[in-house]
């Protein structure tokens, strides 16, 4: 469908910058677009950020931090007309770790994480939220001065499908800088994530963090853990649907289906054993399977044939037994003997002496 668009007749128009809509249109935050326009459509050079937050409906923060992205992005230019007193910044250190074996060290560059703040993630793992605090101006000079991390925001919103903003693209510096993951390393977890559903970039920093405190630090390391986990979630989607379990698969039960991947058990096995469960409960009871995979696991059983060939010897030796009871409770004389020779016997034979003997 093409349109004619006319602007003239509906009163007056102002200018926006190209660079605004072709290189960020698809990434940027959309309410740093609001202040974008209400900038522009203001009259004269100087506008009051205060005013610009009434006008769009935003805290006036975030009209600074739009300004600070656009200006350093270089599609307007924004300076505080007036210098206001801040804050001093913190000392920041960073930690990167030049190999897999070595621990992180800080080093002297004003890098991402405050000094005070700084965790180890081998030793705390359960430090799940970024420390790094960023302006989006410093984000962005960050992209300006490193291509590879420029890249990295850039394939990440196309994964995502979305922008990302200031808080979210600083996760991505943390586990760039601080964590030392390569832009390739957290491209192909973000991929992963997205796959399995979980667009949130929180979810994969706490992803990163763990495969971090397991030593999966490289490349390499990343890759093969995406295929051992795909390959296991792929093994869970069919052991649940071999159970007849719908919806998600509770912790539990993906502990019970790692157990059963580590017994080395087919899904053949698995089937065979929910059968029995069937057979005995009338339903499916996960963790009665989980008992009958046990014992096959302690008896060394791998295959159905193996499960096959263990029922006949145990049926056979069952049988064995029984027999080996049945004549222990024998009678130790002949009882059919004794009715033969009791049939056959006249009683007018026998005298009395006889009687008596007998």
């Amino acid at each position: 469908m093409i349109y004619k668009i006319g602007v003239s007749a509906f009163g007056r128009f102002f200018t926006v910058p190209c660079s605004a809509v072709e290189n960020y249109i698809k990434f940027a935050d959309p309410d740093f677009y609001k202040v974008l326009l209400c900038v522009l459509c203001q009259s004269g050079c100087k506008v009051e950020s205060q005013e610009i937050a009434a006008q769009c409906g935003l805290p006036e923060q975030k009209v600074i931090d739009a300004l600070e992205y656009w200006s350093s992005n270089e599609v307007i230019s924004a300076k505080a007309d007036n210098e206001t007193k801040m804050d001093a910044k913190p000392t920041y250190v960073d930690f990167k770790a030049s190999s897999k074996d070595e621990k992180p060290q800080a080093t002297s560059q004003s890098l991402p994480v405050c000094a005070t703040d700084a965790i180890n993630p081998m030793k705390n793992t359960a430090a799940a939220k970024s420390v790094i605090r960023y302006t989006p101006k410093e984000l962005a000079e960050k992209a300006k001065s490193n291509a590879e991390l420029k890249a990295l925001y850039e394939e990440i919103q196309k994964i995502l499908g979305r922008p990302i903003n200031p808080s979210e693209t600083a996760g991505l510096v943390n586990l760039y800088e601080y964590y030392g993951y390569s832009a390739a390393s957290i491209l192909i977890m973000a991929q992963f994530c997205h796959d399995i559903g979980k667009d949130r970039i929180a979810y994969l920093e706490t992803v990163a963090k763990d495969w971090f405190s397991r030593g999966i630090c490289s490349y390499d390391q990343v890759e093969e853990e995406i295929v051992r986990q795909t390959e296991a979630n792929s093994q869970n989607a069919r052991i649940a649907r071999a159970l007849e379990i719908e919806g998600s698969l509770t912790k539990r039960q993906k502990e019970y289906f790692d157990q059963w991947r580590d017994w080395d058990f087919d899904l053949r096995l698995i089937e065979l054993a929910s059968e029995r469960c069937r057979e005995q409960k009338n339903k499916i009871d996960i963790r009665y399977i989980n008992g009958i995979l046990k014992n096959w696991h302690e008896k060394g059983l791998k295959t159905t044939d193996d499960v096959a060939n263990s029922d006949i010897a145990y049926k056979a030796a069952k049988e064995k037994r029984l027999d080996k009871q049945r004549k222990e409770s024998a009678p130790s004389f002949d009882l059919d003997e004794w009715q033969r020779m009791a049939d056959a016997m006249d009683p007018n034979d026998l005298s009395f002496e006889e009687v008596d003997d007998f």
